[in-house]
């Protein structure tokens, strides 16, 4: 007998119509970002964190960036990470030297030297 190892196809079932009704919406409407799907979901985490406020990023790179400013983290203080979040803290600790806000430039090479 083969035992998937990880299997979601109980979910995927469970939530298939209610998933294809978000995506229908978001799609029809091409409003990716800033829309009633995008509040709607940030206003219900924030209940759900029992928190005042929820933002929503558009990747793990601008989600570290945001936390390290919203912590004032800065040049020389010591910050503790997971090898999986390596990448995307290279790149946020990279533009926050080179005072890039916008994260145009997400070349690591000159982050590697702060890791």
């Amino acid at each position: 007998m083969k035992v998937p190892f990880v299997t979601f196809k109980p979910l995927e079932r469970e939530l298939d119509k209610e998933i294809r009704s978000a995506f229908e919406r978001v799609y029809e409407r091409s409003w990716y970002i800033e829309g009633f799907e995008d509040k709607n979901f940030e206003e219900s985490f924030s209940k759900y964190c029992d928190r005042k406020y929820c933002v929503g990023v558009g990747n793990g790179l601008d989600a570290l960036f945001l936390s390290l400013k919203a912590l004032n983290i800065k040049e020389g203080d010591e910050v503790i990470r997971d090898l999986g979040s390596l990448e995307e803290g290279m790149q946020a600790e990279a533009a926050d030297r080179s005072g890039d806000v916008n994260g145009e430039n997400t070349e690591t090479d000159n982050a590697e030297e702060g890791v």
